[in-house]
């Protein structure tokens, strides 16, 4: 897994789903911005890394493991659905 394929799938475990606009609503960026970093042809800084974590509910350190955890394990699946129901319960709590 990318970062753009973990940014995603952390914005569709939002219910209702976060979309690509809110989240650059959230960044302070275009969707047009978010549609780039999905499809990895774009590269977030460290302060919009930060500012789309925040966004996602998730610490910059997450996002990136979550990012790499496949090329370490070859599994994510599970720490993935775990990050994903805390994500749940914390937006519920709010």
């Amino acid at each position: 897994m990318n970062l753009g394929q973990t940014i995603k799938l952390l914005r569709r475990s939002f219910t209702p789903k976060m979309t690509q606009t809110r989240l650059a609503e959230l960044c302070g960026v275009t969707q047009v911005y978010v549609s780039l970093l999905e499809n990895n042809k774009k590269k977030p800084g460290i302060i919009k890394l930060e500012e789309l974590s925040k966004a996602l509910g998730v610490p910059i350190s997450v996002l990136v493991l979550l990012s790499e955890y496949e090329s370490l394990n070859g599994s994510w699946g599970d720490l993935l659905g775990d990050v994903v129901l805390k994500i749940k319960q914390k937006t519920k709590l709010e």
